[in-house]
């Protein structure tokens, strides 16, 4: 058998394990009975039963009358497969070194176990760092395998071939180790039953993709890899843990933490109870547990998994292991966060010591522990030591990376910050801090089909911030927009310019040009990225910075001819503060919140003028206050229930005086929100600091999902158009005949509850629409199918009344979805990027359903998914909700509010006027469970 170790950065790491290749039947004959149960057994299964037998087998093998030295060397290639599989690195060298030499003299009778032990060599260098030294054994036992005969070699040589892979990736050689992983599953899945190594290759083809930049393409092989193989083992199956582990990295690389965090406790605690404890694994593991406990905040809670996490990695991998330093670091930035800053500073620069001293000058880790270094001082107001680490990892960046990679630019971005905090701001801080931005937004603009990467969007906080602090309001007010972006915001802009080069042979050309440059780019950057892990003397950075230069100076030009024709290419364009005051209305205030580094910020312009500020509080006590007045609205009791205390705090830190003055004078409020705030309706703020109404009562509120773009139309007064379509009064029951596959989700969804006044609700805000013959889609009738064939006029009314799911709500649903009817090829799941690709050019759109403000999931901003989805698919306004709604509520609001706008009252006026006579009738003690969830949202 073989056995290697797959390492995966920040993700920890888990073995290889196959069976060992059995020999064939004529082959039998005189083989010990430990030796054919030992190749019975998957080390990866329970590596403590193996080793042990393994041992046994090594003594049998040592105490003959002639011990024979090539069997022995055999055995300890067996043991070094179990010792793999039990994370015992020292213990595997020890046998391989002394196995090797006889093996490899052995000739035929030694040649499997001899390219085994390569295989097992191969991944022992692999951890610890030696990527090139790696790649030459598994290449060599990749050969051997190719040219062998032995039974079962497909099993070995898939599992060398996705070791090479992940090797080579390291060494930022992408293409080839894309092929090799490839064909390591074809191999794989070639073989029956198929090998319990398959998680193993899946969590290799997830790290390769990652590295490519394609992060969505290796989020779905993640799910896709977790699926067969569940069905291949068992939930839960240890040797699943290090798949599970890739994609929590991946979901916290995308700014994901609750997501993360459930799917990497799934694997450590699932990894911990088959292997009877913690082990390196897991506490890799845990440490991604912790990264996204702190990307949400909770940094009381990620210690203590930091705390026991790091003696295992001690104790199993070595204090000064690359991967025990990392976790180390996390843990230091967990401390200072604890306000143990002093304590935190000593581990960071004790690290650095360590790290100085074994790695060479260009390491990537010597580099990113500086600025860690530089940010836990910064955080405790230690600006000398901040500056003195950010010189010098810049100085080392400088020398190692081309001027416009992305942790480069992150990285100035990060010393304005400190220089700004230090009060170095002013006009040269400024002209630097925009020349940062530029950079940024061009890495940002570059390719829309990948996410935006962390640095990058790092960078856009620092140097927000730092230019609010220069008094550059309006730079700040560019770099907040883009901190704002999310992933949806980056589905819409490919849309808009797939609809732009619809049959635009030569847009379509150039468009196709500029993605393979985008490869080539990334294929620079790969290799710089490489030679920062692992340092060679013979890279030539100069030869990668024309080359870099090439191809920006060919995107250059793709990107001229694209403005030229019109073609939007771009992932996002910004607003000025001049340019929002334009397209406000005369007596509009614009108020936008976002989540910086470490606190709000806020931006509020007005015709007469504009504001800026960041919260008194840090943006985790802002998100307590959040948590709080949500969980005050999770019932409908009485109204002396609402935390109106805390819905007052929070209304006085992100509405300064000066704004609540100009809030005043205002007739309409627009708000576009991200982070927690952007959970809660503004109409349930107060309506004056410690006053015992509500702003709706006194102002309209709509939600934009950024900066306006388009003149205001709060101004216009428009007649409801008079055709109506509905949907809901779902048909909840089992798939229908021929429609293939179960639901997704069905058991969960078959849990919902029913929407007995749902047909009612459509009926009456037909009514309101004053449509006598509307097209009611209810029941049966409620499919997918059926409303794709909808051809909705210009200016008709849209609603849904039916359940509205959030990003994971059910098993495999990976983005907010409406629930309708299923169908034959329908599975009745009506998703957000379904809608952006429809054409609903209606003047209202109705989601009477459960969640439809929420965002794509539980780490998203607010608007990001369904509401977004159908601005895309041209609506004009939509009604949505915060929070699960009564029937009687939803169609008495959503049916007043569109009366209203029938008579000619301005859109967010006709949802507060309804708003108003609902809590008239149910009297002055409403909750605003009742009421509030409730919001007019517009582009």
């Amino acid at each position: 058998m073989a056995c290697l170790l797959a390492i995966l950065p920040a993700a920890g790491f888990a073995p290889f394990a196959v069976a060992a290749p059995a020999p064939a039947a004529a082959e039998q004959a005189g083989i010990p009975a430990g030796v054919a149960r030992l190749q019975k057994m998957d080390p990866g299964e329970n590596p403590a039963a193996y080793i042990a037998l393994a041992q046994a087998n090594l003594a049998e093998a040592k105490s003959r009358r002639n011990p024979d030295p090539l069997t022995i060397a055999e055995r300890q290639v067996d043991l070094a497969d179990g010792l793999l599989a039990g994370e015992q690195l020292d213990a595997v060298a020890e046998n391989l070194v002394a196995a090797l030499p006889g093996l490899e003299s052995g000739g035929a009778k030694t040649r499997n176990a001899y390219l085994r032990a390569l295989l097992a060599n191969g991944g022992v260098l692999h951890a610890r760092g030696s990527y090139a030294a790696a790649a030459t054994d598994l290449r060599k036992a990749v050969d051997g395998l190719r040219a062998s005969s032995a039974a079962q070699r497909d099993r070995l040589l898939a599992e060398g071939l996705a070791a090479l892979g992940l090797a080579e990736v390291q060494m930022g050689k992408v293409d080839p180790a894309m092929g090799e992983v490839d064909e390591a599953l074809i191999l794989l899945k070639g073989l029956k039953p198929v090998p319990g190594i398959l998680p193993q290759v899946y969590s290799v083809k997830v790290e390769v993709l990652n590295t490519a930049g394609k992060t969505a393409e290796a989020l779905e092989v993640a799910r896709k890899g977790i699926a067969e193989s569940e069905a291949l083992l068992k939930p839960g199956d240890a040797r699943i843990a290090n798949l599970y582990g890739s994609m929590a990295t991946l979901l916290v690389q995308q700014n994901r933490p609750t997501e993360a965090l459930a799917i990497a406790r799934r694997a450590f605690e699932g990894l911990e109870l088959a292997r009877g404890g913690p082990t390196a694994t897991s506490a890799m593991i845990r440490a991604i547990a912790s990264t996204a406990l702190i990307q949400g905040g909770k940094f009381d809670e990620a210690e203590p998994f930091l705390a026991q996490a790091l003696p295992i990695m001690d104790a199993k991998m070595g204090v000064a292991h690359p991967q025990t330093l990392q976790v180390r670091e996390i843990y230091a930035r967990v401390l200072q966060r604890l306000g143990r800053g002093r304590e935190a500073i000593g581990i960071q620069q004790q690290l650095l010591k360590t790290r100085d001293e074994a790695l060479p000058r260009l390491h990537a880790d010597r580099m990113t522990g500086r600025v860690n270094l530089a940010v836990i001082a910064m955080r405790i107001g230690e600006f000398k030591i901040a500056t003195a680490a950010m010189d010098e990892g810049l100085a080392l960046r400088r020398e190692a990376v081309p001027t416009v990679h992305p942790e480069f630019l992150a990285e100035r971005a990060l010393a304005l910050h400190i220089r700004a905090l230090d009060g170095q701001g002013g006009a040269a801080l400024a002209k630097e801090a925009h020349t940062v931005l530029g950079g940024l937004r061009q890495i940002m603009d570059l390719d829309l089909d990948a996410p935006t990467p962390n640095g990058a969007h790092a960078g856009m906080l620092y140097v927000g911030e730092s230019l609010f602090r220069s008094g550059d309001k309006d730079g700040a007010f560019r770099a907040q927009q883009w901190t704002a972006r999310t992933s949806v915001d980056d589905a819409v802009a490919l849309t808009r310019i797939n609809r732009a080069v619809a049959g635009e042979q030569a847009s379509l050309a150039v468009l196709a040009d500029r993605k393979n440059l985008l490869v080539q780019r990334a294929a620079i950057l790969s290799s710089v990225d490489a030679q920062l892990r692992e340092p060679d003397a013979q890279f030539d950075l100069a030869r990668a910075n024309q080359q870099m230069e090439a191809v920006d100076g060919k995107l250059a030009k793709a990107s001229a001819f694209l403005t030229a024709a019109g073609v939007p290419f771009q992932r996002f364009r910004e607003s000025g503060i001049a340019e929002v005051r334009q397209r406000i209305g005369r007596d509009d205030l614009f108020v936008m919140i976002s989540r910086m580094t470490d606190r709000y910020m806020i931006t509020a312009i007005s015709r007469n003028g504009e504001w800026q500020y960041l919260t008194k509080l840090n943006s985790r006590e802002i998100d307590v206050l959040v948590n709080k007045i949500r969980r005050s609205l999770a019932g409908a009791g009485d109204l002396a229930d609402f935390d109106r205390a805390s819905v007052d705090q929070l209304y006085g830190e992100l509405f300064s005086p000066e704004v609540q003055a100009a809030l005043g004078k205002s007739r309409n409020l627009l708000v576009s929100s991200n982070g927690k705030p952007a959970a809660l309706p503004f109409a349930l703020m107060p309506d004056r600091k410690g006053g015992s109404g509500f702003l709706i009562d006194r102002i309209p509120v709509t939600r934009l999902p950024g900066a306006p773009q388009e003149s205001a139309p709060t101004s216009r007064r428009q007649n409801v158009p008079g055709k109506f379509v509905g949907l809901g009064d779902i048909a909840q029951s089992a798939p229908a005949a021929g429609s293939g596959t179960p639901r997704r989700g069905a058991d969960a969804l078959a849990r919902l509850p029913a929407l007995p006044g749902a047909a009612g609700e459509l009926t009456e805000i037909a009514r309101a629409v004053g449509d006598k013959t509307p097209l009611m889609l209810t029941g049966a009738r409620a499919t997918e199918a059926n409303f794709r064939n909808v051809k909705l006029p210009r200016g008709g009314v849209l609603a849904f009344a039916t359940h509205g799911l959030v990003s994971g709500e059910i098993p495999g649903l990976r983005e907010p979805a409406l629930l309708l009817s299923e169908s034959p090829g329908d599975d009745g799941l009506l998703t957000a990027s379904e809608i952006a690709r429809l054409d609903l050019p209606a003047s209202w759109v109705i989601l009477s359903a459960c969640n439809t403000a929420a965002g794509s999931g539980p780490d998203a901003a607010s608007l990001s998914g369904l509401a977004q989805a159908f601005i895309l698919a041209g609506a004009d306004r939509i009604i949505a909700t915060h929070w699960p709604v009564r029937d009687d509520v939803a169609s008495a609001i959503t049916a007043g509010t569109l009366r209203y706008s029938g008579k000619g009252t301005s859109p967010a006026e006709a949802l507060q006027r309804s708003l108003s006579d609902w809590r008239k009738g149910a009297g002055a003690k409403a909750h605003p469970s009742l009421w509030a969830a409730f919001e007019l949202v517009r582009p």
